[in-house]
């Protein structure tokens, strides 16, 4: 069972609130007042009072914050929209607000934080020749179904998102000069694969030509 994390809800008047940031025992993340009391009418009666957050959202907000800061400058305006609402919505669950602002937050700030989370994950874990969908929604307190469902309903399956990202790796690997040296099948035991002969008809099938179309002349 976790244990339930502290966060605090506090309020930066002037510049000198800016210090916070800098302070290596907490994280600090900021947001519109007018965008949180919508999403959470009663947030300023928790000014300044502990918070006690379970089932590890205060981490999943610090890892979903960390993300979309790193994402942010690849992303659209669009993009950077869905972003910060997620993290209000992620929040507003944080602070407990009424049953029909935390479903509706549930539903879609919750959800698109643990798939991206879960993305980044797999990105980080290509290598992982192990790496499957239990594991992976034990970490967010999800049962393998429901980790599956997310995927679908960004129009995907976690297994084919898994392929993509280990395809994607090893064509960039393919086309390092560093890499020239390597064998294919090493290349595609170092993105994931277990199967050499099924690599290469993925490969195929993903970009129309064989890995060793895509190698850079020695």
């Amino acid at each position: 069972m976790i244990e339930p994390s502290n966060m605090l809800l506090g309020e930066l008047t002037d510049a000198s609130g800016a210090v916070l940031g800098n302070c290596r025992k907490f994280s600090t993340l900021v947001i519109d007042r007018k965008t949180l009391l919508k999403s959470s009418p009663k947030a300023e009666a928790l000014l300044f009072k502990p918070l006690r957050v379970i089932d590890g959202l205060r981490a999943m907000i610090e890892r979903y914050a960390a993300l979309a800061v790193e994402a942010a400058p690849h992303a659209g305006p669009h993009g950077r929209l869905l972003m910060g609402q997620h993290l209000v919505d992620l929040v507003t669950l944080a602070l407990g607000s009424r049953a029909d602002d935390g479903q509706s937050a549930r539903q879609r700030g919750l959800a698109q934080a643990r798939l991206a989370l879960m993305k980044a994950d797999i990105a980080a874990e290509l290598t992982h020749g192990d790496l499957g969908i239990q594991t992976l929604a034990r970490r967010y307190g999800l049962s393998a179904r429901q980790a599956q469902r997310l995927f679908e309903q960004d129009g995907t399956t976690f297994t084919d998102f898994l392929l993509e990202q280990r395809l994607l790796l090893a064509r960039r690997m393919l086309a390092d000069p560093a890499n020239a040296w390597r064998k294919i099948n090493d290349i595609a035991y170092s993105a994931g694969f277990a199967d050499v002969s099924y690599f290469n008809r993925a490969f195929r099938r993903r970009f129309g030509g064989t890995p060793s179309d895509f190698r850079l002349p020695r």
